[in-house]
């Protein structure tokens, strides 16, 4: 059990600190001078979702799931109003996170055929509206570990 747990820190630790790194990105895409800066940082922002953020949210998930089975929450025990507020922000957060992969992807797909990007970047700045649910989770996930 304390593996899972330590695995599941890394990978939210993995997860969140590649989100930090997609936000420095995004400022520094907004605040590029030219076309070929800002396509370089595109391209990156896509590697490290593909690379480092997709894989930690899965692997967040698919260990946060292990972690509610091997404490036997996933029994028909009625969960605590702490452990439903952690698993619906959780969730939230990797769906929103998945949406942001996909648009991350999108903008460079649209970059590379020569196509606008504007309202894909629009589109990646909206999923920042994740960034509460995990914050959530989070916390709670570390003031209710015993």
């Amino acid at each position: 059990m304390l593996a899972l747990r330590a695995l599941h820190l890394v990978a939210i630790i993995a997860w969140f600190g590649s989100a930090l790194v997609d936000t420095i990105v995004e400022i520094a895409i907004a605040r590029a001078a030219s076309d070929e800066k800002r396509r370089v940082l595109m391209e990156l922002h896509r590697t490290v979702d593909l690379v480092l953020e997709g894989p930690g949210g899965v692997l967040a998930l698919i260990s946060g799931a292990l972690l509610l089975r091997s404490s036997g929450w996933l029994a028909d025990a009625p969960w605590p109003e702490w452990l439903r507020w952690k698993v619906g922000c959780a969730l939230a957060a990797v769906a929103i996170n998945v949406i942001s992969v996909g648009c991350v992807t999108g903008r460079v797909r649209a970059l590379r055929a020569g196509l606008p990007t504007e309202g894909w970047t629009r589109a990646v700045f909206a999923t920042g509206l994740g960034v509460p649910f995990a914050a959530v989770a989070f916390w709670l996930g570390l003031s209710h570990t015993p």
